[in-house]
């Protein structure tokens, strides 16, 4: 059907899905290349926990030749965008390139194909293949990579003053945190909704206020994201707090705190910086406007 992952195994296919128990065995070779692999480690564990919470979820997990010794593995992903992840640890980057060019299971030509937080180790190879491959225009966003275990992340404690509370969001709240993502499109709804109804996420309320949150962050797929403080209470710590308290929450839950920061974002690198995270490495949002 128009619009849906190919799912079935495609005979002869350099990929080959890859599910089960075998994908521990990913996550596996995956954790020797930690903090370099912590944004993708974290994403299949997160859309593992997503399936459980809904089956329907539209997640595959790909590996050459069904082969994960060399922790190549492609995701492909459908939740408001049609997502392509890739990692790998071999050095020369062959193997994935190999893939990338090979493969007929991805839709090159489809709306909203993005490629993200691509690691600066292969960020070169992946965008010649994706030039070589589509005909739109190819729209990079240069972000920077940070991490904190999740044994320190829960040693974090989040206070915060009277007249506030904090409460996770609901669907209600989606529209609102939508439209104020720098990042949001035409089908970004869909994604955030999915992010309220699956994730984490964190809002920080007035007690007097109209019960819409002056603050939010939500646990996204490619690690914490969406933090947004609205205008007039900026500057009062609110960011902060928020912080805190998903790391504490995901660090006691056992999950490594990964965050993308967008080069030039200043205030947020001091954040997180502030808060002990340590930079991981540089990392690239590729978006192809088909």
């Amino acid at each position: 059907m128009e619009g849906d992952i190919l799912q079935q195994k495609v005979v002869g296919d350099i990929l080959q899905q890859v599910d089960g128990d075998n994908i521990t065995n990913i996550l596996d070779v995956l954790k020797t290349d930690l903090p370099q692999s912590v944004t993708i480690y974290n994403f299949i564990k997160v859309h593992l926990d997503w399936k459980e919470k809904n089956p329907e979820s539209n997640f595959k997990l790909y590996c050459p030749n069904g082969s994960w010794k060399n922790g190549t593995v492609v995701c492909i992903v459908e939740c408001g965008w049609y997502g392509i992840v890739v990692h790998t640890l071999e050095p020369s980057c062959q193997e994935l390139v190999n893939s990338l060019t090979r493969t007929q299971l991805i839709q090159w030509g489809r709306k909203g194909l993005f490629f993200p937080f691509v690691h600066e180790r292969f960020y070169t190879a992946v965008k010649k293949v994706l030039m070589s491959k589509v005909e739109g225009e190819i729209v990079p966003t240069h972000n920077t990579t940070y991490w904190m275990h999740q044994d320190r992340a829960a040693e974090l404690q989040a206070t915060w003053p009277g007249d506030v509370y904090v409460s996770p969001l609901d669907i209600s709240h989606a529209a609102i945190v939508n439209a104020s993502w720098p990042h949001h499109t035409s089908d970004s709804l869909q994604y955030v909704q999915q992010l309220i109804e699956l994730s984490y996420s964190a809002g920080l309320f007035l007690n007097n206020g109209d019960g819409k949150p002056v603050c939010w962050a939500l646990q996204a797929d490619y690690g914490i994201g969406l933090l947004h403080t609205t205008d007039p209470h900026l500057r009062k710590g609110y960011a902060r707090i928020l912080m805190k308290y998903m790391f504490n929450m995901l660090g006691k839950r056992g999950l490594a705190v990964n965050l993308c920061v967008v080069d030039g974002n200043l205030p947020s690198h001091r954040l997180f910086q502030s808060l002990g995270c340590e930079e991981v490495c540089k990392c690239v949002f590729l978006m192809v406007n088909n």
